[in-house]
């Protein structure tokens, strides 16, 4: 049996000193974004425009939560385009293996400053392991971590890719 939640986020970036072509030219550069999301203490580029990144522990409930994500980030059709290859989940024991955790963003310039939609799933196959919880209290908890990640983005979005948007715009603009 498979158990499965999902949801998604928007965000709002305010940059109202930008233009959409200043904020294209700054999304056009993955290594930027991520750099600008992400910890860079945390991050790996993998290759051209695929990088590992390790989260720092969160609790949820008497668990400390690790994620390892691969991802994917691609600019095109004016949008950045971030998919999760793999996310491998430590600090859950022998359930680690029973869940599946993805997510897609996208983020793309708007009239004054960006917009971030985050889309994200978990599922979880039902064991032996697992079989002893309810489901209704599986699906609680899954809710409850999917929004902890919706907060975290949140947050990253509105404070590290702001800062870094507003920067490098001021930068572009006194260049020119």
């Amino acid at each position: 049996m498979l158990l499965h939640c999902s949801g998604e986020k928007i965000t709002r970036i305010d940059c109202v000193d930008a233009t959409v072509d200043d904020l294209k030219t700054f999304l056009s550069d993955s290594n930027r974004i991520m750099r600008a999301l992400l910890d860079p203490k945390n991050l790996r580029q993998l290759g051209h425009d695929r990088f590992l990144y390790a989260s720092r522990p969160y609790r949820l409930l008497t668990f400390e939560i690790q994620p390892q994500v691969v991802f994917a980030v691609h600019w095109g059709a004016e949008k950045l385009n971030i998919v999760f290859e793999s996310c491998d989940i430590a600090g859950l024991g022998g359930i680690e293996k029973s869940l599946c955790f993805s997510c897609t963003a996208t983020i793309c310039p708007v009239s004054g400053g960006l917009e971030a939609v985050a889309k994200a799933d978990l599922k979880l196959t039902k064991t032996v392991l697992t079989a002893f919880v309810p489901d209704a209290v599986w699906l609680r908890l899954g809710r409850k971590a999917l929004n902890i990640v919706f907060k975290r983005l949140e947050e990253r979005c509105q404070r590290r890719l702001r800062k870094s948007a507003v920067r490098w715009v001021q930068r572009a603009s006194s260049l020119a």
